[in-house]
């Protein structure tokens, strides 16, 4: 049986909206959703209805005093067979990187500072308004939504379509003097050696890989509690291939 969201997953939702558009930081980008990145392109049917149902579960509850909210709806789909048809996460997440730098420096213009991980920042510090000293980032900018094959698949049944979402400034553990993301076998301040028990996916043995798969109608529950808590992704997150769920229950 397809999963619906619970009644109380859309009262928080709506709810969250209206106060989004109270906050002083985003009021100059009101937008709500997420960017979509197609990579499967065998179902053109399929994929046009994976754009629709993402965008219905984002917008049902726009209705009566929320009925303004749908017009905020936003979610640029991005389309490159050449480059991004059956692409891993590395790739993704380029495009996807590329598209958020662009976005928030047309935002906010000067005051706009790129992350970079050797300043020793916490993981899920991207950007700052140093005009103002708070960070503007927005689970827009942070995460986006890639359809692969599995995905897609689930769209075709028809029945708990899955959507893969993946982080963009992904981190398996906070940045130290000497990191190198190119090593899974790194050794600790201690000298002690990180094992890595998983196995591999895309190469990678972290538990966190940087993506997940999430329920469609779940959606809006990781955009509500996600939206300026960025820490949570590690307290929710399920190595794939389990998939997550609404995050109260």
């Amino acid at each position: 049986m397809p999963e619906h969201r619970p009644c109380w997953d859309r009262l928080y939702w709506t709810d969250m909206l209206d106060h989004l558009l109270e906050r002083k930081e985003i009021r100059s980008d009101p937008r709500f959703g997420l960017v979509i990145i197609r990579g499967a392109y065998g179902d053109d049917g399929a994929w046009t209805d994976a754009v629709h149902t993402i965008a219905r579960e984002f917008t049902m509850d726009c209705q009566g005093k929320h009925a303004h909210l749908a017009e905020l709806y936003d979610a640029p789909v991005i389309e490159d067979r050449e480059k991004l048809e059956n692409a891993g996460s590395v790739q993704v997440r380029a495009v996807f990187d590329e598209w958020a730098r662009k976005d928030l420096e047309r935002l906010h213009g000067s005051e706009f500072e790129p992350w970079e991980p050797n300043r020793g920042l916490p993981v899920t510090w991207r950007g700052i308004n140093r005009s103002h000293g708070i960070y503007t980032f927005s689970f827009r900018h942070e995460y986006c939504i890639f359809i692969d094959q599995h995905c897609l698949d689930s769209f075709n049944t028809g029945n708990n379509p899955v959507t893969r979402v993946i982080a963009r400034n992904w981190f398996p553990f906070w940045p130290t003097p000497g990191f190198n993301l190119e090593k899974e076998d790194l050794a600790d301040v201690n000298g002690d050696t990180y094992e890595f028990p998983n196995s591999p996916i895309e190469g990678c043995r972290y538990l966190d890989v940087g993506w997940v798969y999430v329920k469609a109608p779940a959606l809006t529950s990781y955009y509500e509690n996600f939206q300026g808590d960025f820490s949570l992704w590690a307290d929710y997150y399920k190595r794939p291939p389990d998939v997550a769920g609404f995050l109260r229950q």
